[in-house]
C-alpha cells in the first residue's frame, strides 16, 4: 500500500473521475486533491501525468465538466480547422501544377484564336464569291463564241423544268466559268462533241404523258400451269417363265474387277486357270498397267450372282489388289459384232 499510494494513504475517500467508484489508492491529482485509479488514468483523456503518484486533471475540468456548454464551440473550431487544412492543400496542389495548368490554357487559348482566324478567312471568301458573281451576272452568255467560230445549235425544245445550275454552289460556277473562258483546241474539240451527244439525247426523249391524261387499263388475270411431277425412269423386269424351246431369253447380268499388283509375267490364260474352279464363267483382259515392269493389271468378268465371292479376300492371292471395274462414259465399249471385224461403236456410227 505504501509504494502505490504513498502519501495519499491518509487521504479522504473520493470517487474516481472515470469509474465513479470510491477510490481508495491511487494518483492524486496535485490540484483538488482527488484520487483515482491507476487503470482508470490510462482511460481518461485531457490528463497530464506528473510523475508515478500525481496527475494534473484540472486544467481541463472545465472542459470536460461542461460538454453541454462549450462542445458546439469546440466542434465548430475543429470544422473550421479541416476546411482551413484543405484549403492549404489545395492551394500547395495548384502551386505545385501551376505551370501545368498555364500550357493547358495557352494551348485552348491558341486553339480558339487559329478558330477565330479560319472563320474570318471564310467569311472574307464568301463576300468575294459574293461580290464577283453579282458584278459579273453574264459571264457564261459568250462561252460558245469564245471557244469555237462555228458555234453549235442550241435546241430549245428543253423543258422548262430542266434545271442546268441545280446542284453546283456559287464557287462551283465560278470555278467552272474561269476554266471555259481560256479554251484549247482539245477542249472545243470535246465540246463540240459533248453538244452534239447532248442534241440526240435531247431528241431521243419521249414526252412524259400528264397524269390527268393516264387511262386506266383493266387488270389481266394470269395463270400459270401447275408444275408436273417428275416420273421415274426405272425400267421394268419381265417375270415370265418361258420353256427351252423358245430362244428368247434375257442376257446374263455380268460384274467387273479390276484385279491388279500381279507379277508382270502373268498372262491371261494363267488367271483364268486360276479363276475356273472357284467362278465357272469367266472372262480376262490384260490390261496396260501404269508401271508394266513392276506388276501386271488384268480386267475380269464374271457373273454378277458371284460378285460377293469375288470380293472376298481369301479367294485371291497373297498381296493382290482387287477393286470394281467402271467402264468411263468417254471410251465407247469394245463389243465385236458377230459376223464382223468392227465393233458396235463402230456399227452404231
Amino acid at each position: 500500500m505504501a509504494d502505490g499510494v504513498g502519501e495519499n494513504a491518509s487521504a479522504p475517500s473520493k470517487t474516481c473521475r472515470k469509474c465513479k467508484n470510491t477510490a481508495q489508492s491511487g494518483l492524486k491529482c496535485v490540484r483538488c486533491d482527488s484520487v483515482s485509479h491507476a487503470s482508470c488514468v490510462k482511460l481518461l483523456k485531457n490528463i497530464r501525468r506528473i510523475d508515478d503518484k500525481t496527475i494534473d486533471c484540472c486544467n481541463t475540468v472545465d472542459q470536460v465538466g461542461k460538454p453541454q456548454l462549450n462542445g458546439g464551440a469546440s466542434n465548430d473550431v475543429s470544422d473550421e480547422n479541416k476546411t482551413l487544412i484543405l484549403e492549404i492543400s489545395y492551394l500547395k496542389k495548384l502551386l505545385e501544377h501551376k505551370q501545368l495548368l498555364i500550357e493547358n490554357q495557352n494551348t485552348t487559348i491558341w486553339s480558339l484564336q487559329e478558330q477565330i482566324k479560319l472563320l474570318n478567312k471564310v467569311n472574307v471568301n464568301k463576300q468575294t464569291y459574293a461580290t464577283s458573281v453579282s458584278k459579273h451576272p453574264n459571264t457564261t452568255k459568250h462561252i460558245a463564241e469564245s471557244i469555237t467560230t462555228n458555234p453549235t445549235k442550241i435546241n430549245t425544245s428543253l423543258p422548262s423544268s430542266i434545271n442546268i445550275d441545280k446542284g453546283l454552289s456559287t464557287t462551283d460556277k465560278v470555278k467552272s466559268t474561269t476554266i471555259i473562258n481560256k479554251p484549247d483546241k482539245k477542249s472545243a474539240a470535246t465540246v463540240q462533241k459533248n453538244d452534239a451527244a447532248v442534241d440526240s439525247a435531247v431528241n431521243n426523249v419521249k414526252s412524259v404523258p400528264n397524269g390527268n391524261n393516264l387511262q386506266e387499263e383493266p387488270f389481266i388475270e394470269v395463270s400459270y400451269k401447275k408444275r408436273r411431277p417428275r416420273t421415274s425412269n426405272s425400267p421394268i423386269i419381265g417375270e415370265l417363265e418361258l420353256n427351252s424351246e423358245i430362244l428368247l431369253k434375257a442376257a446374263p447380268k455380268l460384274a467387273f474387277l479390276h484385279v491388279y499388283r500381279l507379277h508382270p509375267d502373268t498372262k491371261s490364260d494363267d488367271l483364268i486357270n486360276f479363276l475356273k474352279p472357284t467362278f465357272s464363267e469367266v472372262a480376262c483382259e490384260q490390261l496396260r498397267s501404269v508401271k508394266p515392269e513392276s506388276y501386271s493389271s488384268f480386267k475380269v468378268t464374271i457373273d454378277n450372282s458371284n460378285l460377293t465371292k469375288a470380293m472376298n479376300p481369301a479367294s485371291w492371292p497373297k498381296g493382290t489388289c482387287i477393286n470394281r471395274f467402271f467402264h468411263s462414259k468417254n471410251t465407247p465399249a469394245t463389243v465385236k459384232m458377230p459376223g464382223t471385224t468392227r465393233s458396235l461403236f463402230e456399227v452404231e456410227q
